[in-house]
């Protein structure tokens, strides 16, 4: 583990610094943006993935940890997700390449 990462969390394949980076930057303008509206609304996430439940739970956890703000909605498989009409949540995040 380097110095950088404080912690790993077990996922099917690897993310790069630059993937979690770029997640961050996105949650981060949509937190940004309904801090300023006048009712706080949690910016809702969809989560897509092919792992099991557990995996979920712990992706789940561990951005939960670092942004408290965001609220999961649910977590659907890829087939499931392709099969959506249209996306309610303001996040899809996924662990599928």
């Amino acid at each position: 583990m380097s110095p950088s990462m404080p912690y790993a969390v077990p996922v099917p394949c690897p993310i790069s610094e630059d993937e979690l980076g770029y997640l961050a930057v996105h949650i981060g303008v949509s937190l940004e943006c309904n801090y300023g509206t006048s009712h706080h609304r949690p910016t809702q996430v969809l989560i897509v993935t092919d792992s099991g439940n557990s995996t979920v739970r712990v992706i789940e956890t561990k951005i939960m940890r670092e942004f408290p703000q965001l609220k999961f909605n649910r977590a659907l498989s890829l087939q499931e997700y392709e099969t959506l009409e249209n996306i309610d949540e303001d996040f899809v995040i996924t662990t599928i390449r």
